[in-house]
């Protein structure tokens, strides 16, 4: 009885990691539109409410 219980689970385990090999990878083909340009040093100002940080 312990060895069909370790063999149904071995069996089991080696079909579920067999299972998602057997899904096809679908291919999302994309295009870069552009790119973002920023200026250097470009910050934002600091709420006024804002805890101080610590260093």
């Amino acid at each position: 009885m312990f060895r069909q219980t370790v063999l149904a689970s071995a069996i089991a385990l080696a079909c579920l990691g067999l299972s998602p090999s057997l899904h096809a990878q679908t291919a999302y083909p994309a295009t870069l539109a552009g790119h973002a340009v920023l200026p250097a040093q470009t910050f934002l100002p600091v709420p006024k409410d804002a805890p101080a940080t610590c260093n």
